[in-house]
């Protein structure tokens, strides 16, 4: 009968190989599902109609006044506005808030821009949100004492980004 020898230098070599190898699946398996979830909620839900009947409503609520958490119809905050004109538009968002918005849709450069997109202005944190029109300008609600308008996008720095949702 053969003895079975222990050698703890050859065991702790095959453990280092094995041991990086199980990590990596196991980080794998656990990042999987996250990085799933992130690339489906990243895609175009709404179709060019419905982003254009969005952006035609929202304009219609012109000088509506300004009113933090408001939602429609008589008055809206910036997001409020997105929000009401995509549901009146047959098309409700997910999400409420500006910065919830911006985890919809897929982002899109300035020169990609559609009438209906939603634009990020004034903060890096995505705090301002507004609807694309075309021709350089959007609609949005841009704080108290200010109603619904109509005003360049901007450029630089106070352009934080877009999505097409």
């Amino acid at each position: 009968m053969l003895k079975q020898s222990y050698d703890p230098a050859a065991n702790s070599r095959a453990m280092v190989r094995i041991v990086p190898t199980v990590m990596l699946v196991l980080v794998a398996a656990m990042l999987l599902p996250a990085a799933a979830n992130a690339a489906a909620a990243r895609t175009v839900t709404t179709t060019a109609k419905q982003r254009v009947t969005a952006a035609n409503i929202a304009v219609k609520k012109l000088r509506s006044p300004y009113r933090s958490g408001a939602a429609g119809p008589g008055r809206f905050d910036c997001s409020g506005l997105v929000t009401w004109a995509f549901r009146q538009a047959g098309k409700p968002l997910e999400g409420r808030s500006s910065f919830d918005l911006w985890k919809t849709g897929v982002q899109i450069g300035r020169m990609a821009l559609r009438r209906g997109d939603l634009v990020w202005t004034w903060d890096r944190r995505h705090g301002h949100v507004g609807i694309y029109l075309g021709g350089g300008r959007y609609v949005h609600a841009p704080g108290q004492g200010r109603g619904v308008e109509v005003a360049p996008l901007p450029s630089g720095r106070n352009f934080v980004g877009a999505i097409r949702p």
